[in-house]
């Protein structure tokens, strides 16, 4: 069994019968390895596969969805969900099971004081900014400038991990598609057959991934070779980029600033913003990037009592808004016309006075 801490806050542990382990996001970079660790943490996800999910105990309520007092089955995923105790829950799965893995653990945080954010942050002398924002604005592109060029040390550029008085990091790997090419050009020409190049290409193939997955999740397996296959991206572990020098323990929370592509125009704006219109957009798009199509079993979860409702929302907005309110909230309003380059170096021109 494999035994691993994420921020010595969750531990998550696969069994043997599991055979994807290597598709998983904990195998990243985002989760240390080691039994000491893994008896730190304060809530616990394990993840078993079967052949078949049963669901003999359970009602149907539609759409695919099973409950009892005790268990959740999510039969378009092929997960049963069940809860063990005070913070422990098990996955048992059919197939590879990311999306509900990431799900639960952000539930738990929750239970913890903590939750994900969908942003990028970068820290500098133990002082943290916070880039929370929409998928496909230039988070990558900002922190690599950031990090390579400038000093700064990475938390992580998708999901990062807050509570009110600190932001831990979650080195989650970072998706490089083909207009990332100038970025990274050393990864490219090692991988140079792995990735489809022409970007007309590469949206068509985006158009068709719900499809696709919809498809592949029939046949247990064929979804995770399709991932670690994937012709329009690649997922590559921050450890892989940066030196262990340029990657951050964390540090306390100082500046937020909402990263924004506009299309009408030309014009590049950096405002004040009050902490609230900061705290709707940035849960808004954090619920969005984290639950998904899955928000209904979301839902379906608190239901039954597996979690709770309020310790939920409520609780992950009370979170970032404690955590948001004694600093000051920024948007930076890029148009879509910059490309993707030279976002980094405005956003850095931005913030060096803050």
């Amino acid at each position: 069994m494999i035994k691993a801490s994420i921020n010595n806050l969750i531990g998550v542990s696969v069994d043997e019968s599991y055979p994807w382990v290597d598709t998983l996001f904990i195998k990243s970079g985002v989760a240390t390895f080691n039994i000491e660790d893994y008896e730190k943490c304060k809530a616990y996800v394990s993840i078993e596969k079967k052949n078949s999910i049963n669901t003999s105990d359970c009602r149907d309520i539609g759409d695919g969805m099973f409950i009892s007092n005790s268990c959740f089955v999510d039969i378009k995923y092929g997960v049963r969900i069940e809860k063990k105790g005070p913070n422990k829950i098990t996955l048992i799965v059919t197939q590879e099971c990311n999306e509900w893995l990431i799900i639960c653990v952000q539930l738990l945080l929750l239970q913890l004081d903590c939750t994900f954010i969908h942003g990028a942050a970068l820290e500098k002398n133990g002082e943290v900014i916070l880039l929370p924002s929409w998928g496909g604005v230039g988070k990558t592109a900002t922190v690599m400038h950031m990090v390579s060029d400038n000093c700064w040390r990475l938390l992580g550029d998708d999901l990062i991990v807050i509570r009110k008085d600190k932001v831990l990091p979650f080195l989650k790997p970072f998706v490089i598609y083909p207009y990332h090419k100038n970025l990274f050009p050393e990864i490219f020409e090692r991988n140079k057959r792995r990735v489809v190049a022409n970007l007309k290409l590469s949206n068509l193939l985006s158009k068709m991934i719900p499809t696709v997955k919809r498809v592949l999740r029939h046949t247990p397996g064929l979804l995770a070779f399709a991932r670690k296959h994937n012709p329009q991206s690649m997922r590559v572990s921050p450890r892989d980029i940066f030196k262990n020098e340029q990657l951050s323990t964390g540090g306390v929370l100082k500046r937020i600033v909402w990263l924004e592509r506009t299309v009408d125009g030309n014009l590049i704006s950096f405002s004040e913003k009050n902490v609230e219109t900061i705290v709707s957009k940035t849960i808004s798009v954090s619920i969005i990037e984290i639950f998904a199509d899955r928000l209904p079993c979301v839902f379906a979860l608190c239901g039954v009592g597996i979690f709770d409702y309020k310790n939920i929302y409520l609780k992950m907005y009370n979170i970032i808004e404690s955590a948001y309110k004694n600093n000051l909230c920024y948007e930076l309003d890029i148009p879509t016309s910059v490309s993707i380059e030279q976002v980094g170096d405005l956003v850095l021109k931005n913030i060096s006075n803050l």
